[in-house]
């Protein structure tokens, strides 16, 4: 796993030749060589143990995908190759954490679009806090992501366990830009409800007198 830490492609190419297995985990943490990899952004190793079996969606001890580091230090080539080679977007660990919380949480706007292009959730939330990526990227200020996730069909009136919703919280975390991105978010969906229709006419009953 050191190896792959450092990105010594030429190493840990020598080790699998030798016999190495690509899935053996080390630590407390039971981190594999690929999860090393794409925490470091180490795209040439990543792609090597993949080809060599390494499993895509092995989970660490804590329920940490490949995927959901990779995506949290914002490494945007190597979340390309782990999706290409069949990375789930909705594994999440088990508190229901996911790579897009990851990402959104981390303000990495470009990976936050690549995993909701892939399929990601926008309005996931987790079990223990009822958090959403909306609220990750809000708790941290990140602005160019809340304005994506909007974009993308993130719900604004989603609230977390606490009952506090984004908006709520950008006010309390004096996020200026962000409580006014959240504020036409809520003004453009009350005007995006559709009015109340009449209730249809039954033909058979006649007019009321």
């Amino acid at each position: 796993a050191l190896a792959a830490v450092r990105g010594h492609e030429a190493v840990v190419r020598l080790l699998l030749d030798r016999g190495a297995e690509p899935d053996a985990s080390t630590g407390r943490e039971r981190l594999t060589a690929l999860m090393c990899a794409a925490a470091n952004g180490h795209a040439g190793v990543a792609r090597l143990l993949l080809d060599r079996g390494a499993a895509v969606d092995a989970a660490s001890r804590d329920g940490y995908t490949a995927l959901m580091l990779a995506a949290g230090y914002g490494r945007l080539e190597t979340v390309g190759i782990l999706l290409g080679a069949g990375a789930s977007v909705a594994a999440a660990t088990q508190t229901g954490w996911t790579a897009l919380m990851s990402a959104a949480g981390s303000g990495h706007a470009a990976v936050v679009d690549r995993l909701i292009t892939a399929g990601a959730d926008v309005n996931a939330w987790t079990r223990d806090s009822g958090t959403t990526p909306l609220l990750c990227a809000v708790g941290n200020g990140h602005a160019a992501v809340v304005r994506l996730l909007l974009a993308r069909g993130a719900n604004a009136a989603l609230a977390d366990s606490a009952g506090v919703t984004a908006a709520a919280l950008a006010r309390r975390l004096e996020h200026a830009e962000i409580a006014r991105l959240l504020a036409a978010e809520t003004t453009a969906a009350a005007g995006r409800r559709p009015l109340p229709q009449p209730d249809p006419v039954d033909p058979g009953r006649g007019f009321a007198h």
